[in-house]
């Protein structure tokens, strides 16, 4: 029991009178973080709060990663180990393709998203043996154009995020194309290189294309729209809501400190772990630290990083 000792003082009389007040019991702790309560072994788990900030994880071969906020919804990571994809997940609802959640948040081309795992590189394609054969099995960071003669409209002949063939590389050089932008993968087992080794952001490409090619979408990849449809679609089953509504909620989820709040803890872990240029002072989410969150994961599912 826990007993405070306190002073009465009478100031007509001067007398002072000093008695134990009985406050409560404190249960005792054992060594290894248990309580006696009552005469039993106890475990107190529901006034544990985790710590704000990102955590990753492998349990039973599944890798993960946690976004944990003060205040707001959990946004987590998970890979795919049979397919070799990446999926967010909400307030642990059911799974969302990264770049469906990405899309929603504004990444609006493949040329974009790539951009913020991959480098990139300028490379020069010649009529000879010697450069097909350098360039084959190359992965365009930037969608090849040609002009139609007829209309003069340019039309895609190649999407970024496509591997490059032999064949592929005839037509590039029928149309007299020259100049490419591919994608540098990152060395493996080096966890000071920038870009990725692992091709998971193109196999989500490739995943969004079975998709949407299914139901029937004209343009060649997921507009905004289409991302925020299939994100609420899973936020919200059957509820109907509107593009301009989904969008304004989406940002205020993880942007507004209405709704989200790392506290400094958070914000200081996200800085430090992933050792910004220039430091982040918001205590919501940025852009950048659902990026890294991310990458550092499919890095320390490929072996890049620990």
């Amino acid at each position: 029991p826990l007993k405070a000792r306190i002073n009465l003082n009478f100031q007509s009389t001067g007398e002072i009178r000093q008695k134990d007040i009985y406050m409560g019991d404190i249960p005792l702790m054992t060594d290894r973080g248990t309580f006696i309560i009552n005469g039993a072994e106890r475990v107190v788990v529901s006034q544990i709060h985790r710590s704000p900030g990102v955590i990753f994880s492998n349990e039973k071969g599944v890798y993960s990663s946690r976004i944990i906020p003060y205040k707001g919804s959990w946004l987590e990571f998970e890979i795919d180990s049979k397919k070799e994809l990446i999926y967010a997940k909400i307030d642990r609802k059911k799974r969302i393709l990264g770049t469906i959640f990405l899309r929603a948040l504004g990444y609006s081309s493949r040329e974009e998203i790539i951009r913020c795992f991959y480098d990139t590189e300028q490379v020069t394609l010649e009529d000879t043996e010697e450069s097909r054969e350098s360039l084959v099995n190359r992965v365009l960071a930037e969608a090849v154009y040609v002009t139609d003669p007829e209309s003069g409209e340019q039309k895609k002949l190649f999407r970024a995020g496509e591997k490059l063939h032999l064949h592929n590389l005839d037509d590039l050089i029928l149309h007299n194309i020259k100049d490419l932008t591919v994608i540098r993968f990152g060395e493996p087992k080096n966890d000071d290189d920038k870009s990725l080794s692992s091709q998971m952001i193109i196999n989500c490409f490739e995943r969004e294309e079975i998709r949407f090619a299914k139901e029937g979408f004209e343009s060649d990849e997921p507009t905004r729209e289409d991302a925020l449809s299939a994100v609420y679609s899973v936020l919200l089953p059957g509820e109907p809501i509107t593009v301009e509504s989904a969008e304004k909620d989406l940002m205020s989820m993880f942007f507004s400190l209405r709704r989200y709040d790392l506290g400094r803890v958070g914000r200081y872990k996200l800085n430090k772990k992933f050792d910004y240029d220039v430091e982040y002072e918001d205590h919501t989410l940025v852009k950048e630290d659902i990026i890294s969150t991310m990458k550092y994961l499919i890095k320390v599912y490929a072996g890049d990083a620990k």
